[in-house]
């Protein structure tokens, strides 16, 4: 063998050594990467991983959180004062990671009062909402006429546009507000524990009546409801009734009948076209008197779980039926309020539902206070509310008034 073949393999040898060494050193190199992950992965699983903290526990915790929040604004007290924030806290660190605990903790409150208020809103929740961000006095949307359309356009043809008015509607929500009185002596830790649920469920059945009762029956002018007093919610702002009087059908003073709705259904043009888009509201009493249309379907027959979910109760003519307190039973034929004993008539509202919004603010705000003189605490709940027609034409809503028995 020649010394220049011997001369090329020592090379080769020393390139081959070097390869491997920077084979080593990479594999080593990636050992180190992956170690690095795994404790990063580690940490960040000890310190924020959701997925160790089960949908369930979450759930516990945030009913805990609102007795917490509420217990707190009771006895006038900070969250970390009672045992069950140590309880919770870590449980919210590691399943939330909230910016602000006590922030997340007073969410919990809220969005606990607002689920609650669900079950008594029935008529709100038939209608769109827009959302008046906390801190901003009115928030403008555009009004509408008719319906948006759509055109078949040609190749090369341009759109053809169907605007929206330049005109705006300017949703303002209004402050309604609940105060519940509970006596001084309840005020300790362990009788306000045993209140929680109480106090919990009566401001939310407050505030939720406060919102069907103006959504019914609000009239800025006082002139439907007998001029109220001016707390009364009720001057709120315009509702149903006060929007269906521009578009009325006389029943006559007996009992709502098929063709008494068909009429106003008739009167409403296009916006009366789509049974999806109509509900009919009643009171109690007009319900009973539709049991006895031949062509009402009971709860029954279109499921029960739609009573719950959305407040319906039944069907006529592909609408959906909503029954509501809160239209009066004490109405002249005109559909007013007057005051006077003759005046036993009440009302159906027929109404498009996508005609309308309602204006509001996603919090409940609490606060409470103790009277000295009569030794009782004061606990006041508010929420933020508006109610306005989007649409241009006031024939999208219907009201049957002079309905007797």
């Amino acid at each position: 063998m020649s010394i220049e073949v011997i001369k090329n393999m020592k090379a080769e040898i020393e390139a081959l050594k070097k390869d491997l060494d920077s084979a080593k050193s990479t594999s080593e190199a990636i050992k180190a990467i992956e170690a690095r992950i795994d404790e990063i992965e580690a940490q960040r699983k000890k310190t924020f991983d959701v997925t160790s903290v089960d949908e369930a526990t979450v759930k516990k915790v945030a009913k805990k959180a609102a007795d917490l929040a509420l217990k707190a604004k009771l006895l006038g007290r900070d969250y970390k004062s009672f045992a069950e924030f140590k309880e919770v806290a870590p449980v919210i660190e590691k399943a939330i990671t909230p910016s602000s605990i006590e922030n997340w903790i007073d969410e919990q409150f809220s969005n606990q009062i607002i689920d609650l208020m669900e079950y008594d809103l029935k008529v709100e929740k038939q209608f769109g909402s827009v959302v008046v961000p906390s801190g901003v006095g009115s928030l403008a949307f555009p009004r509408k006429t008719g319906r948006t359309s759509a055109y078949l356009i040609q190749p090369a043809q341009d759109a053809i546009e169907s605007m929206l008015t330049g005109d705006k509607v300017k949703f303002e929500p209004v402050k309604l507000k609940t105060l519940v009185v509970v006596a001084d002596e309840a005020k300790n830790e362990v009788v306000i524990g045993a209140l929680l649920d109480v106090v919990r469920q009566d401001i939310a059945y407050s505030l939720a009546s406060a919102i069907e009762s103006a959504l019914v029956n609000g009239d800025t002018t006082g002139d439907i409801n007998n001029n109220p007093p001016a707390t009364d919610v009720r001057n709120a702002f315009d509702g149903l009734r006060k929007y269906g009087l521009a578009n009325t059908i006389d029943n006559g003073g007996a009992s709502i009948t098929l063709e008494s709705i068909r009429k106003a259904l008739v009167s409403m043009g296009v916006y009366g076209v789509n049974p999806s888009e109509v509900k009919l509201i009643v009171n109690p009493r007009v319900y009973g008197q539709l049991l006895g249309v031949e062509e009402f379907q009971t709860v029954d027959k279109i499921g029960n779980s739609a009573v719950l979910k959305t407040g319906v109760i039944g069907m006529i003519m592909g609408m959906e039926v909503i029954v509501s307190d809160y239209i009066p039973n004490d109405l002249n034929a005109e559909g007013k309020e007057d005051g006077e004993a003759s005046s036993t008539k009440t009302a159906a509202i027929l109404v498009n539902t996508k005609a309308f919004k309602v204006g509001k603010r996603n919090i409940v705000e609490f606060e409470q206070d103790r009277n000295i003189v009569s030794d009782t605490i004061l606990y006041s709940g508010r929420v933020y509310r508006d109610f306005k027609k989007v649409a241009v034409e006031d024939t999208a809503i219907a009201e049957i008034v002079n309905i007797g028995d």
